[in-house]
């Protein structure tokens, strides 16, 4: 096999608590990452050459020597002692700046790819420890799926969503850097502890209060500074979604939908203004 192509899935984060910042400056986390069907297609091809060229095509992203693509391509072959040199073609379909992780899960599929295409034989746990060298979040896009994280949020478990929803994305054109958002975090108005309940397994059918607890402790400073985010949520939520919050720390906000039709709906009322698309949850990746 000297070809390999594989997607790159986002994600939403149900419930999102910053709960504390760590001496090295990073935050400290419960979360609970669901990956989605919207993804970001890449293709990864062995070459005689040394090296590792990078192609990109669709939504624009840096292409140099700092793409997050490369880093990762670079960490593994330096890793596995290679040779011959990678291509990279990536198809760039995920929002930057959009919270739904899609350079993160960019790079977790370049490792992924590349275990497959050099026939490393890592197992996840391997491949997870090479990720969080890159980033915190970068491990979680091994397996995907459904997964509760804590610490930075590399420290994984298996999570849960018992109902089959149908996800609702609305994209609105405002990039919010990640730094910006942590660096301007309001830590006396963050979600307590004492509110906490079960975040590793998201309530089913008639437990609709407690989704109340599943709250983005980013959500008050971001629609604070964009009025119209926090107005997407609340038309996504008025639309008929069983839950709707922000992804991370924005700007995509989601919906889940107990059916089709008021996925649909949601979309006719949100979609002559913003980027909307009707998803699927994605389960834990088997390849």
């Amino acid at each position: 096999m000297k070809t390999i192509s594989l997607k790159a899935y986002a994600k939403v984060n149900i419930g999102l608590r910053i709960n504390g910042i760590r001496d090295d400056g990073y935050h400290t986390l419960k979360t609970l990452f669901q990956t989605i069907s919207i993804h970001d297609n890449l293709t990864l091809e062995l070459q005689n050459k040394p090296g590792i060229d990078f192609f990109t095509t669709g939504l624009k992203v840096p292409t140099g020597d700092d793409n997050i693509c490369v880093i990762a391509a670079q960490k593994v072959l330096d890793m596995g002692n290679q040779k011959s040199g990678i291509k990279i073609r990536l198809e760039k379909n995920i929002a930057v700046g959009s919270g739904l992780g899609g350079g993160s899960s960019d790079a977790a599929t370049v490792i992924r790819g590349l275990n497959k295409l050099l026939q490393l034989n890592l197992d996840n746990s391997d491949l997870e420890n090479i990720a969080l060298e890159l980033g915190a979040d970068i491990p979680f896009f091994i397996r995907g799926g459904c997964q509760y994280a804590e610490g930075i949020g590399e420290l994984l478990r298996p999570g849960g969503i018992e109902n089959d929803f149908i996800v609702l994305l609305v994209i609105p054109q405002i990039y919010i850097d990640t730094g910006w958002a942590y660096k301007n975090l309001d830590y006396l108005s963050l979600t307590s502890d004492t509110e906490d309940i079960n975040l590793a397994l998201f309530p089913h059918n008639g437990e609709s209060k407690k989704r109340s607890y599943f709250r983005n402790d980013f959500e008050n400073l971001v629609f604070s500074k964009y009025a119209e985010i926090g107005e997407i949520k609340r038309r996504i939520s008025d639309s008929g979604a069983a839950f709707a919050s922000l992804s991370g720390s924005g700007s995509a906000v989601f919906g889940f939908y107990d059916s089709l039709d008021e996925a649909e709906n949601g979309k006719e009322k949100l979609g002559k203004y913003y980027r909307c698309h009707i998803l699927k949850l994605i389960p834990e990746f088997k390849d």
